[in-house]
């Protein structure tokens, strides 16, 4: 972005709410997700004077096919655990990135938005 002489933008990466949390057998995804949540924030502080934004979301349990194949007893223990008692649809969380990527969010910068 900077290269392209870029002004303005925003750039949204993904985590998850199982950055938070010690889940057993789950070490290397969990440390990846809270490498990328430091990224986040480092970025938004070295990005911020060029106009470019970077948040992250960390959506919970989702219903896509990798969120199949999970144990149907981590699956259900992962519902009954958000507030709602269901899985994310995909859209509920695209609807977030979307509006970290528009003008309306021209103020957010550096966070993580947990989507559970």
């Amino acid at each position: 972005m900077l290269e392209a002489g870029v002004t303005e933008g925003a750039i949204v990466n993904l985590s998850t709410q199982t950055a938070k949390s010690i889940t057993p057998g789950y070490c290397c995804y969990v440390t990846s997700k809270g490498a990328i949540e430091a990224l986040t924030r480092s970025m938004a502080v070295e990005l911020a004077p060029y106009g470019i934004r970077c948040n992250c979301v960390a959506p919970g349990i989702t219903n896509t096919p990798k969120a199949a194949l999970l144990p149907e007893t981590l699956l259900r223990y992962a519902e009954k655990n958000t507030p709602f008692g269901r899985a994310a649809r995909p859209e509920e969380v695209a609807s977030v990135v979307a509006f970290l990527c528009s003008p309306d969010s021209s103020y957010v910068i550096g966070e993580i938005i947990n989507v559970a």
